[in-house]
């Protein structure tokens, strides 16, 4: 099968990379698209069985980030200088397979040239590349999209029809629809009726019609008929005042209803929560933006609902510099629906660890 083979660098676009396998999943099926080479048999060679996995897609995407050039390992050396690299290996195999290699571009990356790259990598310098932003997330993944469609061959789901009922299971399954219907109505009027008639057709005897009602005095109906209105006219007045509260309790999101005063709290490590610190959020039709002391945040919003928020923070503190050089990283939030809440995730410094945000509106009063 032709697919989609996503290479990336956890270190550098992990936040970017899933979501737009997520959008791609959505746009072509699970079984067409690849992310992470995983289930690599002990003793294997890994190099291998990366080229065969890279062999069976139509194209790769290379997700390059700011630090997609520069990350280095634990020795200090550039990852992109070691044979090994998963990465170089990824986009390597597809190059020498002259298979289609598109950089998609993140975070305001910038392509690499030829010579920054090793020898088996410079060719990639020189192909068409993509930019995904977050304010134009969705419509640059729609070109994205349009641009992969020749690569990938997608298998059309079978549409199996239901089998038809068998015409002698008709009758059984109707009558034990009834009595099921009948039990949990409970009338005591209708199941001896039921019974006599089951057992009239059991013991094949002659069923007579009962005699007509005899007719009631004209006095009787119209005494009753006036009470009956008048329940009914109460009953209705009772939904009337009644529908609304049970229509209020719905409430729909707003872009206005992330924008005021909160107090966050992060998880600095596993099990361990820091803050909560004042947290100052504005929004408005495309996304939001706010600082809380340490830091600032700025994302878009990724539905319709206004309900999922996705972006980059950065850190403003300088005590504790990070391990790769760059500050920040990408977050995610969700809003409660009655907008008194908000939790998400976020990667502190870009590491591979995704930790938890949560955040709790103030009283603006």
């Amino acid at each position: 099968m032709r697919a989609i083979f996503i290479s990336y660098r956890r270190e550098d676009a992990e936040g970017q990379a899933g979501r737009l396998f997520d959008d791609l999943v959505l746009l072509f099926g699970d079984q067409s698209v690849f992310m992470d080479v995983v289930g690599i048999e002990p003793g294997r060679d890994f190099r291998r069985a990366i080229d065969e996995h890279v062999a069976s897609c139509g194209v790769l995407l290379a997700v390059i980030g700011k630090g997609w050039l520069k990350i280095k390992d634990a020795s200090g050396r550039r990852r992109l200088d070691d044979p090994m690299d998963f990465v170089r290996l990824e986009t390597a195999s597809a190059l020498k397979r002259d298979i289609p290699v598109i950089p998609v571009l993140v975070g305001d990356a910038s392509m690499p040239h030829a010579e920054d790259l090793p020898h088996d990598l410079r060719e990639l310098a020189y192909r068409n590349g993509v930019e995904l932003t977050h304010p134009r997330w969705d419509s640059d993944v729609k070109l994205l999209a349009k641009a992969l469609t020749p690569y990938v061959q997608v298998k059309p789901k079978p549409t199996a029809s239901r089998p038809p009922v068998a015409p002698s299971r008709l009758k059984p399954v109707a009558i034990a629809l009834t009595l099921i219907m009948i039990a949990i109505l409970g009338s005591s009027l209708l199941l001896p009726k039921l019974v006599v008639y089951l057992g009239r057709q059991n013991t094949s005897e002659e069923v007579t019609h009962p005699a007509p009602p005899r007719e009631q005095p004209n006095s009787g109906p119209a005494v009753n008929d006036e009470k009956a209105e008048e329940k009914n006219a109460a009953n209705q007045d009772a939904n009337a005042t009644e529908t609304p509260d049970a229509t209020q309790v719905e409430k729909e999101l707003s872009f206005e209803d992330w924008s005021g005063p909160w107090e966050l709290s992060w998880e600095f490590s596993e099990g361990q929560w820091l803050g909560p610190i004042p947290m100052e959020l504005k929004s408005d039709q495309s996304g939001i933006s706010g600082d809380y002391g340490l830091g600032s945040i700025e994302g878009v919003f990724v539905n319709g609902d206004f309900s999922k928020a996705e972006g980059e923070y950065t850190d403003k503190t300088e005590d504790e510099p990070c391990p790769y050089g760059e500050s920040g990283g990408p977050f995610s939030l969700t809003l409660a629906k009655d907008g008194s809440s908000m939790e998400g995730l976020w990667c502190a410094c870009r590491e591979v660890a995704t930790r938890h945000w949560k955040a709790t509106r103030l009283n603006s009063e």
